[in-house]
């Protein structure tokens, strides 16, 4: 191969093998980002929807993440290689040619070193066949075009581009942060714009390459003449020579390649962040709007249309003249007064109806909060411009974050006591009484004018009257510019919470403020106690005593034991008592609703006890749902499978059949009863089993058996409460005994659920052997130390503040923990662990008796901080001191949860009155609450009652 062949050969290689496949290489690459600006403009079509635009934009992020997921780094380098390997495979390894006129003249360029050599050649130059060169042609193209500057560059070009698009995106949806909805003229433009933009970077880059393959087959070109001659040796581009340059080059790619992707990635995850801060802005928006509209329909239905409606009869009545007339406008006044504002303001001061409104507010936002992901990346300190750019980052806490910002930016700002909506309002009833008095004094005046002055009683009259109108009208405007200056703070307070919250997370999110996230570390940093020497000391001894007393602890506990057990024995020492505190009813009641009335309003909301049940709090106990769909299945498959669900009372058992058969099961096969009342003969059941099954037909319990079985279709029912189907009397079994036949003759075509008290299915074992009917039990009373950890912790975290556990005397005693001292966060880890703990084993696994624990340890609140103080075991003396009658009566409710006086006269044989007599005494010391004409157990009282009657063995027995 010649010189000539040479360069036609490599004109062509470069020019229709190497740039042909980069720009298909391009031209793919920038096809795939080309897609994302045709689901921008789609999102056009989507008219002014948002949760659409939303969606659609969720789309677009979701197609841009898997391609940086897909994008091999090597993907540019590996098509490079491919053709380097074909524009080098045809060029024969090494040539022999003559050297050129310019290898023996003299350059500018030339070294000194290289220009008397020349110049020797020069001289001696007498046969120009003794002056040929030796060219590794292959190893010198490939050496050359793996260029790793020109590679490096074009990978960089390519990425600054996929990085553009992610900003660009982000800039976007940081436009759609306000409370006006996006509009799609901006997608369509951004969309339009983006397209350009990759339209001329793509002709960039292809002018950049061609360039760059020009000045490659020009040093190229270069090297040829140049190698086998004295200003470059052969050996220069030997196969290791090139293999090196290769590999530097594929390993600088791989670097760069990674750094780029991984600040796409963490700016894509920050755009993904836009968009769910954006969907969490609109929500509070919208919810804000909703709340300002319904303030301003309250405002004006119970404030501003009466009063407006007000200050018009009173401008009418001003033209009245005659005292029929005036007689009149009072009657007329006084009823417009009394009937449509006093009536209505009371009744809503009575109903609470504002701060109702406020709490919905709040329920709604921290719902929405509490939706937002557990963990988010902030970045902050970022350069952009440079090659790849850098970024740092930083995790927080996101959930939380939101919520408290929710808390403290709006909820914080219109809570009903800041606001003081129930003391606007009774100030308003006072004035509007006011006005009534003085209508009904001053017109009576009026009209008492023609009595008293017979000879002016027309102007006299006249006057007076008007001068009470005037009063009454300027009374009446400044009612109106009160509330209109209330309602418009409300509205103000809202708007600027709203517009707060806002700038704090974007400035947060989009702008990587550090110094706002540093304030944020300060605030919400777990708190650290200063480390005082006295501290370190006291930790480091701890560390050491454990090492030294290894030895000595068996033999000296058991010594301890010893002395202590004689000590009893003989008695010189008195068993110690496991209650921390002592307390009557009324004191421990007493201090139980302080706690609660002294709790945050988030707070009780989120521990109340009484409110249905959120999913999102909800913890089942460990293997609940997996028995229930067991046993579901089996009956699917035609095997006979009942389902016993057991707990003590407020355990969740309600709840977890709620949320279970509504996740399985479809709607259309599920009927759900309840036993809300005690029942004990068989007409009671099949009433009402007619009125819930529509079976009002059946006359008896056989008779609803052969309907059941002749259904067409199999159905699954639910019957909650089982444990109010029988009375603890010689005759009160006939209904526990009739449900049974009917279960265990229906249970092929019925797949039977039933819930019951632990204490009732304990007890109906032993007397008609419940559990033999029912193939599955589970419990919900059973719940470990770590899923009451969850109950409680669920809730807590969306409340937004910082727990912060105390410690007390027994608990700095064990050297386990006085290692910790020097350390307050792993000192905070083992408290909270120690916590609960005794918690689980004193709630003995029940959710809700547990939550009034932890409301009782809660000492107190500050902005960012709850501070809970160690368990308190407390004995209720009062219980302990009740004579044996009331513990069985006690023990009576225990089993049914609910019963009636009527119910405990024949459970305690008592006459009626004196069943009546028992429930007063019982509920006027706290131990009973009533219901719907029935009563129960004080939910506050439950675990201290069950205590002690399973000291007394009484619950045993019953």
């Amino acid at each position: 191969m010649n010189r000539q062949t040479f360069q036609k050969e490599l004109n062509s290689a470069l020019g229709d093998t190497l740039l042909p496949k980069l720009d298909a290489y391009v031209e793919e690459w920038f096809g795939d980002r080309r897609q994302l600006t045709r689901y921008l403009s789609a999102l056009e079509r989507k008219g002014n929807d948002q949760a659409k635009i939303e969606e659609g934009v969720a789309s677009i992020l979701g197609a841009l993440g898997k391609l940086l997921d897909d994008q091999a780094t090597e993907q540019l380098l590996e098509v490079y290689q491919l053709a380097v390997g074909e524009v080098t495979e045809p060029l024969p390894s090494h040539v022999h040619w003559q050297q050129n006129d310019d290898r023996f003249i003299s350059q500018d360029e030339d070294s000194l070193f290289v220009a008397i050599a020349k110049g020797v050649k020069g001289i001696a130059r007498s046969n120009p066949e003794n002056w040929q060169q030796k060219i590794p042609l292959q190893q010198l193209v490939a050496y050359h075009l793996y260029n790793v500057d020109f590679i490096s560059s074009w990978h960089q070009q390519l990425q600054r581009v996929q990085l553009e698009i992610i900003t660009e995106i982000e800039e976007l949806l940081v436009t759609q942060t306000t409370e006006e909805k996006g509009n799609t003229e901006d997608w369509t433009t951004v969309a339009d714009t983006l397209k350009k933009k990759l339209d001329d970077h793509e002709q960039a880059i292809r002018q950049r390459m061609g360039d760059d393959i020009d000045k490659l087959k020009s040093q190229i070109n270069q090297a040829v003449e140049k190698t086998g001659t004295l200003e470059r040796r052969p050996a220069y581009y030997r196969e290791a020579r090139t293999l090196s340059r290769r590999k530097e080059t594929e390993q600088k790619l791989q670097s760069q390649a990674e750094k780029w992707t991984e600040s796409q990635q963490l700016l894509h995850g920050r755009t993904e962040l836009m968009l769910e801060l954006l969907n969490i802005l609109h929500a509070i928006f919208d919810r804000c709007s909703r709340l300002r509209n319904d303030l301003k329909s309250y405002f004006s239905e119970v404030v501003t249309d009466p009063l407006n409606d007000l200050h018009g009869l009173l401008q009418q009545g001003k033209k009245e003249t005659s005292v029929r007339q005036i007689h009149q406008l009072k009657e007329q006044l006084m009823q417009h007064v009394d009937e449509q504002i006093i009536g209505r303001l009371k009744k809503d001061i009575e109903q609470q109806v504002f701060t109702q409104k406020a709490e919905h507010f709040y329920d709604d936002l921290l719902m929405r909060g509490n939706q937002a992901s557990q963990e988010q990346t902030m970045l902050h300190d970022m350069d952009l411009e440079k090659n790849p750019p850098e970024i740092d980052s930083r995790k927080i806490d996101w959930r939380l974050l939101v919520v408290r910002q929710i808390r403290e930016q709006l909820v914080s700002k219109i809570q009903p006591l800041q606001q003081q909506y129930v003391s606007f309002l009774a100030e308003l009833l006072e004035d509007i009484r006011d006005i009534s008095n003085v209508i009904d004094v001053n017109l009576e005046s009026a009209v008492a004018v023609e009595d008293d002055h017979q000879g002016e009683k027309g102007e006299d009259t006249k006057e007076v009257a008007r001068e009470a109108l005037e009063r009454l009208l300027n009374t009446v405007e400044e009612l109106q510019s009160r509330s209109e200056e209330k309602h418009r703070e409300i509205i103000d307070v809202i708007q600027e919470g709203q517009e707060s919250f806002t700038e704090f997370l974007l400035a947060l999110v989009h702008e990587g403020d550090l110094n706002e996230l540093q304030l944020l570390n300060a605030k919400y940093k777990a708190k650290e106690t200063t480390s005082g020497w006295q501290t370190i000391i006291r930790s480091r001894m701890a560390q050491v005593q454990d090492h030294l007393a290894l030895w000595s602890r068996f033999g000296w506990k058991k010594i301890k034991s010893t002395v202590h057990t004689l000590g009893i024995f003989l008695g010189f020492l008195q068993k110690e008592m496991e209650e921390t505190k002592r307390a009557d009813i009324a004191t421990y009641l007493s201090e139980t609703d302080q706690k609660m009335q002294e709790l945050p309003y988030i707070y009780r909301r989120l521990f109340n006890f009484d409110a249905k049940a959120d999913q999102r709090f909800y913890v089942q106990a460990l293997d609940s749902a997996s028995i229930l769909k067991k046993a579901y299945g089996q009956w699917q498959q035609s095997f006979p499978s009942t389902l016993a669900v057991v707990g003590e009372k407020g355990s969740g058992k309600s709840t977890f059949l709620n949320l279970t058969l509504e996740a399985e099961i479809s709607d259309n096969q599920l009927i759900q009863l309840t036993m809300h009342d005690t029942i004990w003969t068989e007409d009671q059941l099949v009433e009402v089993l007619g009125d819930g099954l529509g079976i009002k037909s059946a006359q008896s319990i056989q008779e609803v058996v052969e309907i059941i079985n002749g259904w067409s279709n199999r159905k699954v029912i639910c019957i909650e409460c089982i444990q109010n189907c029988f009375i603890r009397n010689l005759n009160g079994y006939e209904v526990i005994e009739k449900l049974c036949y009917l279960i265990s003759e229906t249970k092929n075509q019925v797949f039977w659920v039933v819930s019951c008290s632990r204490y009732s299915w304990r007890f109906l074992d032993k007397t008609v052997q419940l559990s033999d009917y029912f193939s599955h039990l589970t419990t919900t009373d059973r719940l470990d130390a770590d899923q009451i950890k969850r109950v409680i912790l669920n809730r807590h975290r969306s409340s937004g503040y910082t727990l912060h556990f105390e410690v007390d005397d027994d608990t700095i005693k064990p050297r386990s923990y006085r290692k910790l001292m020097d350390d307050e966060e792993k000192a905070q880890e083992y408290l909270q662990e120690n916590y609960f703990e005794k918690l689980t084993e004193l709630a003995e696994g029940n959710a809700s008796v547990a939550m009034i624990f932890w409301i009782r340890s809660i000492r107190e609140f500050d902005d960012t901080y709850c501070y809970i103080q160690p368990l308190e075991v407390t004995s209720v003396e009062m219980i302990k001191d009740l004579d044996p009658q009331v513990l069985f009566t006690l023990a009576a409710f225990v089993l049914h949860d609910t019963i009636s006086d009527e119910d405990l006269s024949m459970i305690m044989h008592l006459t009626k009155e004196e069943s009546r007599l028992m429930i007063n005494r019982l509920q006027s010391r706290g131990l009973l609450v009533e219901k719907d004409g029935a009563y129960g157990i004080n939910h506050l009282m439950y675990r201290q009652i069950v205590r002690v009657l399973k000291e007394r063995n009484i619950i045993h027995l019953v």
